[in-house]
């Protein structure tokens, strides 16, 4: 009997594995955004991994009049720095990375968050900043998203720094 089971058993568990790996488990961005602690001169570091449609984010506790110099370094150069005045939305996209991935309706389901407000000059979406360097007009919570502007993936590392 034992000879019969095993073998059965072994086979239903690999099966079971097999069949969850063809999905990747989705994982949303910017769920819990952190705070970096510029409030000294110091530079500040930050690192971090994204894939394709993912994003990191943390909140700038900036005031009126610092001059902010950001740096932000990778491999490959496929990282790129997006930095959105106080006020900042976020629409939180299905973090699912299936290739194809639908709805039940048929319709395309966006992996991506979508992220609305007012930039900083220089970095935009659509700027693939990599250094910003500006001085800030209001205080408040700016939101600094880093994301890819090509390639697969980047593992990515970088500082912020006042004066």
């Amino acid at each position: 009997m034992k000879k019969i089971v095993l073998p059965i058993l072994l086979a239903i568990i690999s099966k079971c594995a097999i069949a969850g790996d063809d999905k990747p488990i989705p994982e949303k961005s910017c769920i819990n955004i952190k705070s970096l602690d510029v409030g000294s001169r110091e530079r500040v570091y930050f690192k971090g991994s994204i894939l394709r449609f993912q994003q990191q984010c943390w909140f700038l506790p900036l005031k009126a009049g610092n001059k902010l110099h950001i740096e932000l370094s990778d491999s490959d150069g496929n990282s790129a720095i997006s930095l959105y005045k106080p006020g900042a939305k976020i629409s939180y996209g299905s973090g699912d990375l299936s290739l194809f991935s639908e709805n039940d309706d048929g319709s395309y389901r966006n992996p991506s968050n979508t992220y609305t407000g007012e930039t900083i000059d220089g970095a935009s979406d659509y700027d693939n900043a990599r250094n910003v360097d500006t001085k800030i007009n209001t205080s408040g919570n700016y939101l600094m998203v880093i994301g890819l502007n090509r390639g697969p993936g980047s593992d990515f590392q970088g500082f912020v720094q006042i004066e």
